[in-house]
């Protein structure tokens, strides 16, 4: 009986620990970008979901992603992995360090008592500041997460949001929120695996009621229809872009030129639009 006690308690532990569980929210205050053309008037940002580097072949190679992110300026990673262990670094550190690159890892979710996976970014400007937000999740079991930074691009604000958008339930609500809180900002990028195409109802209207906000249509990027990969832009002018196929990843790289304008893009919140994340005092530290 005592044994069999033990392996109960052990089997529940087990499934605790091995349960993912969100993050709360986080934020944090000034980051290094990296040196060099930090202050150029333009700006190359893509988004990659780097699928914890494993490309189409089997293989985990880092390597091979960076070389895909060697020219942009800003990038957003998803599903980056965490550290192993205290010792170790998240992915998106390590990009970071093999490109010269400032990096920020916004764990989404945390399983056996550590970070495990979460949103990216990787950025030559300067970072101001950065806020973590958990996005809606009935389930428990899959929780998502927007990563919001405020970058300094050609002397001005620019705000870039990093999310990956569940697959089925919660889904509608997660993309209205993160369509939200990019729309509430003057001045955004918005990058995502939004793991819907641009049939979906939803995303359907808004690109409908707001044309001139997909940066990747706008920079004549040869489309394909079941795209999931999303660069929504505002308050920036778009002046080309490109895609690097899968392989390294199990999905392509998409990446645009912006410039900020000099007046931002001011709309008012309608509907059931909602208000952006409230910036801390900036006196205050960072915490994951």
């Amino acid at each position: 009986m005592m044994a069999l006690t033990v392996v109960l308690l052990a089997g529940a532990l087990l499934h605790l620990l091995g349960r993912r569980r969100p993050v709360a929210a986080g934020y944090g205050q000034a980051q290094t970008g990296a040196t060099g053309d930090a202050d150029k008037e333009h700006c190359v940002v893509g988004i990659y979901n780097i699928h914890r580097a494993r490309g189409l072949d089997g293989r985990r190679d880092l390597g091979r992603i960076a070389q895909v992110l060697r020219q942009a300026d800003v990038v957003g990673l998803c599903e980056v992995e965490g550290p192993q262990t205290r010792w170790h670094r998240d992915q998106a550190d390590k990009l970071g360090q093999t490109l010269r690159l400032g990096a920020l890892f916004a764990p989404c979710q945390q399983r056996w008592g550590r970070q495990d996976r979460g949103n990216g970014l990787l950025f030559r400007p300067s970072l101001t500041r950065w806020y973590r937000e958990p996005l809606p999740d009935s389930t428990g079991t899959h929780p998502r997460c927007l990563l919001t930074a405020e970058l300094t691009v050609a002397g001005q604000s620019l705000a870039v949001m990093v999310t990956h958008l569940a697959r089925r339930q919660d889904q509608a609500i997660q993309l209205e929120t993160v369509l939200a809180r990019f729309m509430a900002q003057p001045r955004a990028v918005l990058m995502g695996d939004f793991n819907v195409a641009a049939d979906y109802p939803l995303l359907q209207r808004f690109l409908q009621t707001h044309p001139q906000v997909d940066a990747v249509r706008l920079a004549r990027v040869p489309d394909d229809p079941g795209r999931i990969e999303w660069i929504l832009a505002r308050g920036v002018d778009v002046l080309e872009g490109g895609m690097a196929p899968s392989g390294p990843s199990d999905h392509p790289f998409y990446w645009v030129t912006v410039k900020p304008r000099q007046e931002p893009v001011v709309v008012p919140l309608r509907g059931r639009e909602l208000p952006a994340p409230v910036w801390l005092p900036a006196r205050r530290q960072g915490h994951q």
